[in-house]
């Protein structure tokens, strides 16, 4: 998916950058924490997706993190980036997150190690000379390296390095922005991008309608055309559609937004339609009511980009069930009536032991962008049937997704240890039986799978796995064939379970089709810590074809590897930097005071600083009545959350 858009972004001749490098898992702590791990976890589980990344995409820019990764800095040590570039074949330009090489931010965090330790990123040029091109969103260590260079402040053969670093920096800088026209005799101008947006709310209902997935379908509850249902009644956050997080992704859909309460207005109608706060779970409306559509789940305060205080919002998720109050809804609506469909917001998997027998059916939403309500609604009434499948497996506890010894509250700890397996790979291996799997969603419809076949692809190493897919119900209907390897006979430590292909195909009623799943065989190797390579087993691997990762729906084929298979990840095309530049004989090398340079960076800094200072005080004059409107906000749910429970207990 991320190489995907970044061949989309880069096909108009926009740059792309791919963030964040590397293992960004934690939001709260994420300006000093250390995600530990070993080799062999840092190469299958973190590395893996981004050499896919750079040799299906060419991401003409990526971006470091700010956390720690083995206990180095990941814009620091050169280990990670000359990786990136020697090994997964990075061949752009590097920047860091916005801030990233200020030693301030590490230590304002709460829980923060450093706090006022003295030069714990080391020497100003160490970014420089790790591969850091670019400091974002100005320069700071940079600039401080230039000066010592400028002024030969330093033994020579620091300051040597320093010239290296910076000539092979400028030089991938220069060489970015030839590839884009932006500089130079192929200078070229972008055209200015016409926007339609009719064809975008188009694209924007299509996603939506294909992400919202069907966890639960009791006796088939589920459609509800319009016409069938004489009140309908609408309780949660339906009047607010969440987009997600609100910080540096925050959403700004110019068509406007449909949340759930309109989308399911405009379905039924108005005089159909009520909306009841959770105070009046047990009214008349609700016990008479045909269908309660309950819209919970999560939002970008509770989860999303950490912003500190004052405005203090984001993070990482405390818990993976849904919030109190919205359990003591569904229990309160579920008492009087049984007729409840539960729809859940959340950028993740939402635990629904509480509630998930008490309901006739639940749907993820995700975050479903600006045409949510409409697609939910479409769903719901049926015109539409739902395709989505989950990206994780849902666990019916927070334990069961993680093995024993790890952390739920990472973010209370300045180092973290990530294990080698985790998620549905982990409970597949520990017999962990989910309450949904991955690759989960129901549909209107039915699907039955033959017996998969193998053939050979446009090599040796590339497969082909074929199944006839057949549409056993009486409706129109989208299925996704997944293809998941396990390896019993393997001596190699490996993950459990892996998914390496998929394919979608929609399908009339009665309509029977081959479908052709693509993959590689490369794809079932597991990186080999003392040889430093990927090790392709002599063994039989059991290839499982199916609707999900429930090992009751999967039909296996064996496929034997005759002989091991030794090979490294792809490597740079071309040389990742640029011929000649940053060569310098520091034997000889003898440096010299710069004083022009460091006359006209004076007063460049001067106006630089002073720029800053301006643009410092008019974001403070914007976000301050932010910061006292947040507070008020806040200040009000907290007496409104009062007043209901008065309310429950009078």
């Amino acid at each position: 998916m991320g190489a995907a858009v970044v061949r989309g972004i880069q096909s108009q001749g926009v740059m792309a950058t791919a963030k964040h490098f590397l293992a960004n898992n934690i939001e709260n702590s994420r300006w000093h924490v250390s995600a530990e791990m070993d080799e062999k976890t840092l190469h299958e589980v973190y590395l893996k997706q981004w050499a896919v990344l750079i040799s299906e995409s060419s991401p003409e820019f990526v971006m470091t993190s700010y956390n720690r990764v083995q206990g180095n800095w990941s814009n620091i040590d050169p280990k990670f980036l000359r990786l990136l570039r020697d090994k997964l074949g990075f061949e752009g330009s590097v920047m860091t997150d916005w801030l990233a090489t200020m030693e301030l931010m590490p230590r304002l965090v709460n829980g923060t190690p450093f706090g006022w330790q003295d030069s714990f990123f080391g020497r100003h040029s160490t970014s420089l000379e790790a591969g850091v091109d670019m400091e974002m969103p100005f320069n700071t260590r940079h600039t401080m390296a230039i000066r010592e260079l400028a002024g030969c402040l330093g033994k020579d053969s620091d300051l040597c390095r320093t010239t290296s670093a910076l000539d092979r920096n400028v030089a991938h800088l220069l060489r970015s922005k030839l590839r884009y026209g932006l500089v130079g005799k192929t200078k070229k101008t972008l055209p200015v991008a016409a926007y339609d947006e009719t064809k975008f709310n188009e694209l924007s209902l299509r996603i939506s309608r294909r992400g919202i997935t069907l966890l639960k379908n009791e006796h088939g509850f589920l459609p509800k055309p319009r016409g069938t249902v004489s009140s309908v009644v609408v309780m949660g956050s339906a009047k607010v559609l969440e987009l997600g997080d609100m910080g540096s992704s925050a959403q700004k859909p110019s068509g406007g937004t449909i949340n759930v309460l309109e989308g399911l207005e405009s379905a039924y109608g108005k005089h159909t339609v009520t909306f009841l706060e959770a105070s009046e779970a047990g009214a008349d409306a609700v016990r008479a009511a045909d269908l309660v559509v309950m819209d919970v789940g999560t939002d970008h305060t509770f989860e999303g980009e950490f912003i500190p205080p004052p405005i203090n919002t984001g993070g990482d998720r405390k818990y993976l069930h849904l919030h109190q109050h919205e359990l003591d809804m569904i229990r309160a609506v579920a008492r009087v009536n049984a007729n409840i469909v539960v729809a859940i917001s959340s950028g993740q998997v939402v635990i629904v032991e509480d509630f998930i027998d008490s309901v006739r059916a639940v749907l993820w939403m995700g975050y479903p962008g600006p045409n949510g309500g409409r697609a939910l609604a479409e769903i719901i009434t049926g015109e539409v049937n739902p395709s989505g499948r989950m990206t994780s497996a849902t666990p019916r506890a927070a334990s069961d997704w993680v093995p024993d010894g790890i952390t739920l509250q990472p973010w209370t700890s300045a180092e973290v240890r990530y294990p080698y397996a985790h998620g549905f790979k982990h409970m597949w291996g520990a017999r962990i039986q989910p309450r949904f799997p991955m690759g989960w969603g129901l549909s209107y419809t039915n699907f039955s799978f033959a017996q998969p076949s193998l053939k050979t692809g446009s090599s040796a190493l590339d497969l082909v796995i074929g199944v006839k897919l057949t549409n056993t119900g009486q409706r129109k209907g989208r299925e996704t064939v997944q293809v998941y390897v396990t390896c019993t006979s393997c001596r190699q430590t490996r993950l459990p379970l892996l998914l390496v292909g998929f394919a979608g195909a929609e399908l009339e009623p009665g309509e029977t089709r081959d479908v052709a799943v693509e993959i590689s065989v490369k794809e079932f190797a597991a990186y080999d810590v003392k040889s430093k390579k990927w090790l392709l087993e002599k063994a039989s691997y059991t290839i499982l074809v199916g609707p999900n990762a429930d090992e009751a729906s999967l039909k296996a084929v064996e496929y034997s590897v005759d002989a091991d298979v030794v090979f490294d990840y792809a490597g740079a095309q071309a040389t990742p930097d640029v011929p000649g530049a940053g060569e310098f004989d520091c034997s000889a090398y003898v440096c010299k005071v710069d004083a022009d340079f460091l006359h006209q960076e004076m007063l460049s800094t001067v106006f630089a600083r002073a720029s800053q200072l301006i643009s410092l005080a008019s974001l403070a004059l914007v976000l301050l009545p932010c910061v006292w409107c947040c507070g008020c906000c806040r200040g009000l749910r907290k007496a409104n959350e009062e007043a209901a429970a008065k309310a429950k207990q009078a």
